[in-house]
């Protein structure tokens, strides 16, 4: 019943939010037509939709509210939204008699209360509290950009290319907003041994993450978790913990180990290998510290998850770069990668997951080589070097650039080779290059010399990454389905990460490629022994904490209401291998989001705080517009209906400081919207304007009309593909 009255609670928020912003925006359009003389003939909050409204007349003005609440309307003498029904008497009072300036006036006063309206209520906001996730970022994921480039657990983001983060919102945002830059971390990172903490600068390039709503750039790090408890298991199904523990407890310490404030996901990790032991934890409650002793319950756990059943799956290509190697060699965007054949066996490699499919890429390149060197007058060949990435460490003729092989170097004296003048300590050349050597040629081990060239267009680097390279060949399905082909690519260096790539964005589409029938030492897989078929898509499953029982649940079609299952037997040498993960301890208490209040100390710093934020957030959804209608980020990362519901009902959920702020982002959003210069928005209405100011007249009806019309087509699939993306990735994605 109470998950019945928060949901109805909520569908009320948002129809309060939304009518107040729309109620707003028409009320600057009703003041500013009374300001310029121009008759209103209708007021309404909500369209009369078949005729059904409440309204009555005011000073001769229709004022009322429409049985749809999702909108609303101004009404002014001889304006029409079809310009076929404009009827225009020439009457001093009506919209086409007023003065440009005047017409003007009142198309943009909607948008000026929005922002006005949007300002305001972060002043409030802000002197209320708002309930942020802290500027510190929580899991990092395991081969991430952030992972890669050295951010950690913990790491308080101080600013991100010299702009400041106040809070997580602050951090995912600027990272959506710039995909494809370089973005300079400055992070406050702890010292383990006491309170103090160390400045650093990390530089991270944001990749488009394909599990996420259109592929928007993400580093790989998770909002940080608090360590106060947000919610409890029932008392049914774990006596012990429900009257042991309270909502709102700050756990300090499990085990003897204490938790930092903001690492609460790592909790998990510190009681895996407790299982079934009973365990002191310090709790802090209403401000008084005291311990409780509890048993940490076990689970049965798959070393791999769902992965050790005998399950491989797809990758699914998700994007795809038209500069890549993948697209030159044939691969594109829907395609399915099923594996990838040993070089050395010639039998395909399936994946467990998309990290494996990443060991693949990254293991072809950087081999060992070759290199053919003039040292002192003799050629001489050196063998065994290990071309690595230094982080853009070396220079060649003075050029910020990756040599690969961790020296500098110049053009030799007939400008045809490259003279080293340097090798860095620890890096691959260490050993085996020396100052004043001239690199001719350079090989992959075992293959033919190839000349390295100074006077090329392609760096030294570069000419080495092409070299040092192993193709990979790739066994897929094209546009998913079909008999799977080879198509052989080359991974290449990021220059600015050191990653391997070959131009994709792909993610596990849990659509099982094959079903592996035993594993290494002859044991029938789960999923063999029980049929799971070939093309199945996974939706769930996992082992019971008894371990007795395996399930795992499939769907044959993504649209597919309610997916089968199979319930079995745990194989018993899964339940024999505890040492391999087969019973790990977990704790049952889920923590909140570490969050900090924001409170502004007195109106005239909420008025700065307010006025930059709003700054700040009309910057933001004008890059994301633009972003979008220049094909750099996807329709998909748009919100409809449905998002706006989900975003109102977390503000919510989280606090009504945080609800006001959304509210204002939402304000500020339809503002900046109504500028677009859509026929139908007040940005196309204004358009017409200038026009007719520029040439003298108004542009003709037959003109607007079409306009009118294509606008609208323009606007209508805009709405219906971001409310069906809505759709599709609530419910059915």
């Amino acid at each position: 019943m109470s998950a019945y009255m928060d949901s109805v609670g909520s569908i009320v928020a948002v129809i309060l939010a939304f009518s107040a912003l729309v109620f707003v925006h028409e009320l600057g359009h009703f003041l500013a037509a009374l300001a310029v003389g121009v008759r209103v003939e209708r007021f309404f909050v909500g369209f009369d939709a078949w005729g059904i409204k409440f309204s009555r007349k005011i000073r001769g003005i229709e004022c009322g509210i429409g049985i749809l609440p999702l909108g609303g309307y101004v009404k002014l003498a001889g304006q029409a939204d079809d310009p076929r029904e404009e009827k225009v008497t020439g009457a001093p009072d009506e919209f086409r008699s007023a003065p440009l300036w005047g017409q003007a006036l009142i198309l943009v006063a909607g948008v000026t209360m929005n922002l006005i309206f949007g300002f305001l209520i972060l002043v409030g906001a802000y002197l209320y509290g708002i309930p942020f996730a802290d500027n510190v970022l929580g899991q990092i994921e395991p081969h991430s950009p952030a992972a890669v480039a050295g951010l950690k657990a913990g790491d308080r983001v101080v600013a991100i290319n010299d702009e400041e983060m106040r809070h997580f919102e602050n951090i995912k945002n600027y990272i959506v907003g710039h995909p494809n830059e370089d973005l300079i971390f400055v992070v406050d990172r702890p010292n383990e041994n006491d309170e103090s903490s160390e400045r650093i600068k990390i530089k991270v390039r944001g990749i488009a993450n394909p599990f996420v709503r259109g592929n928007i750039t993400t580093i790989g790090a998770e909002v940080p978790v608090s360590r106060v408890i947000g919610s409890l298991p029932s008392k049914e199904r774990m006596p012990e913990y429900a009257d042991k523990f309270q909502l709102r407890d700050e756990v300090l310490s499990v085990g003897g180990k204490p938790l930092r404030e903001d690492m609460g996901h790592v909790v998990d990790d510190m009681v895996a290998g407790l299982a079934n032991k009973t365990v002191p934890v310090k709790i802090l409650r209403n401000g008084e510290a005291k311990t409780v002793e509890v048993k940490i319950p076990a689970i049965g756990k798959y070393p791999l998850g769902l992965y050790d059943t005998g399950l491989r799956y797809f990758m699914e290509i998700n994007a795809i770069s038209k500069d890549g190697s993948a697209a030159k060699s044939g691969l594109a965007e829907g395609d399915y990668i099923k594996g990838a054949i040993d070089p050395k066996t010639g039998e395909t490699i399936y994946f467990r997951d998309r990290h494996e499919f990443d060991a693949i890429i990254k293991g072809s390149i950087r081999n060992k080589i070759d290199l053919e060197v003039m040292r002192a007058g003799k050629d001489i060949v050196i063998s065994g070097i290990k071309p690595q990435f230094m982080g853009g460490r070396g220079k060649v003729n003075d050029q910020d650039t990756d040599t690969l092989l961790g020296i500098t170097a110049e053009a030799s004296e007939d400008g045809k080779f490259f003279k080293v003048t340097k090798v860095f300590e620890g890096g691959p050349s260490e050993g085996h290059l020396q100052p004043g050597d001239i690199i001719r040629k350079a090989a992959l081990t075992g293959s033919e010399m190839k000349d390295l060239v100074a006077d090329s267009k392609l760096k030294l680097g570069k000419q080495i990454d092409s070299i040092c390279n192993r193709a990979v060949k790739l066994v897929v399905l094209k546009g998913g389905k079909g008999e799977p082909v080879n198509i052989e690519t080359k991974a290449a260096t990021s220059f600015k990460t050191g990653m391997a790539l070959i131009g994709i964005q792909y993610g596990n589409s849990m659509k099982v490629s094959t079903v592996v029938k035993a594993t290494p030492d002859g044991h029938e897989t789960f999923a063999a022994t029980n049929k799971i078929p070939e093309n199945a898509i996974i939706v769930g499953g996992g082992m019971s904490e008894d371990m007795k029982l395996t399930t795992i649940e499939w769907k044959t079609d993504k649209a597919e209401k309610d997916p089968q299952a199979i319930k079995a037997e745990t194989p018993a040498y899964v339940i024999a291998d505890t040492a391999g993960a087969g019973i790990v301890g977990y704790f049952p208490p889920r923590f909140f989001t570490a969050r900090t209040i924001f409170r502004a100390n007195g109106v005239g710093e909420a008025v700065t705080i307010a006025f930059n934020e709003a700054t700040r957030m009309s910057g933001s959804i004008y890059n994301f517009i633009y972003r979008i209608f220049t094909g750099q980020l996807s329709i998909k990362a748009a919100g409809g209906p449905v998002i706006v519901f989900t975003v109102i009902k977390l503000g919510v959920d989280t606090g009504f400081g945080y609800f006001l702020w959304l509210v204002a982002f939402i304000s500020i959003n339809l503002a900046v919207f109504n500028l677009l210069p859509f026929p139908v928005l007040d940005g196309g209405h204004i358009v017409f304007v200038i026009i007719e100011w520029l040439k003298g007249s108004p542009p003709s009806v037959r003109i607007r009309e079409i306009a009118q019309y294509v606008g609208l087509f323009c606007l209508l699939s805009l709405m219906l593909t971001v409310t069906a993306y809505d759709i599709y990735y609530s419910f059915l994605g």
